[in-house]
């Protein structure tokens, strides 16, 4: 059992940095706090509905005009986004209706009668 700076190693024999596989199970100190550990190392990774809101939050230092000409270039390039998706979609559509049509076309101009 190795012990570094207060960290006890019970399974390592020694300690590089040189090996990164002992850093796989590396828990930088503990840290207590009512809702459990928390750990200073490996960082914590914020959860989707952090990303998400970190999105929508405008730096104090912008004044509101310039929060308010984000969002709308934001807005008008999703808006531009799904109207040009909807746009293709309609175009595949409409292809894939034309060529079942002429399929339906030749299956009844061929069939005997």
């Amino acid at each position: 059992m190795q012990s570094f700076n207060g960290i006890i190693f019970p399974d390592v024999s020694e300690f590089e940095s040189y090996m990164p596989s002992h850093a796989d199970g590396l828990r930088l100190p503990v840290l207590h706090r009512s809702g459990g550990p928390l750990y200073a190392w490996p960082l914590p990774t914020p959860s989707l509905a952090e990303r998400l809101a970190a999105e929508f939050i405008v730096p104090r230092w912008l004044g509101p005009e310039e929060a308010d000409r984000r969002r709308r270039e934001e807005n008008e390039r999703l808006r531009k986004f799904y109207q040009d998706q909807q746009r293709e979609r309609e175009k595949r559509e409409k292809a894939e209706f034309e060529k079942a049509k002429e399929a339906d076309r030749a299956y009844w101009a061929s069939r005997p009668i």
